[in-house]
């Protein structure tokens, strides 16, 4: 028992907590589309924007990988680097 209260809540409260917190997003899309007369993209984007900043400010800009550095660094590049067709 002391082992699960430690380890935090478990996997279904998670799942259970994270299908409120998206339905309550997608909530206020709905509203802002509606109410503002949005167009539902454009909510959803600003939308994006704005919890992406928050996770930013609260992490403050803390890497989110499991390994920190284990891609190399060329993987990060939009453009290979031997070229487009790997010539």
């Amino acid at each position: 028992m002391l082992l699960a209260l430690a380890a935090g809540p478990s996997v279904g409260w998670a799942i259970l907590a994270s299908l409120f917190v998206a339905a309550g997003v997608g909530m206020i899309n709905g509203m802002i589309t509606v109410l503002l007369n949005v167009p539902s993209f454009v909510a959803t984007l600003a939308t994006n924007f704005i919890l992406f900043g928050i996770v930013l400010i609260e992490s403050n800009d803390t890497e989110a990988t499991p390994i920190p550095g284990s891609l190399p660094p060329q993987t990060s590049s939009v453009v290979p680097p031997r070229g487009l067709l790997g010539r």
